[in-house]
């Protein structure tokens, strides 16, 4: 069974907090601040019925796999983390879209 969107949105925030880790700049706060923010919208989409075949909800997923692709586990430092600012506040903005639509 395919993941679903709270679930992603976790496990994106899971590896979002251990890469902060990593970092003890700027970054690190913003990593932290983006983290606080998937947290929240994935007990928000807990909280509302989801509709998997929504547009907003599947370009939300593929946005997660993208920045779990760039990312990996978390655990190191990476080299595209501008490229993976970009893609989580897309994740966030799809993830948005996609709630607000939701009954």
């Amino acid at each position: 069974m395919a993941e679903t969107l709270d679930e992603q949105l976790s496990a994106l925030a899971d590896r979002i907090g251990k890469m902060a880790l990593c970092y003890g700049d700027a970054n690190s706060k913003s990593l932290l601040a983006l983290q606080d923010r998937l947290i929240d919208l994935s007990n928000q989409a807990i909280a509302k019925e989801m509709q998997a075949d929504e547009v907003n909800y599947t370009k939300a997923l593929e946005q997660i796999n993208q920045a779990i692709a760039i990312i990996g586990d978390g655990s190191k430092k990476i080299d595209k983390i501008d490229e993976a600012f970009s893609i989580v506040a897309k994740v966030i903005d799809f993830a948005v879209k996609a709630m607000s639509k939701a009954l």
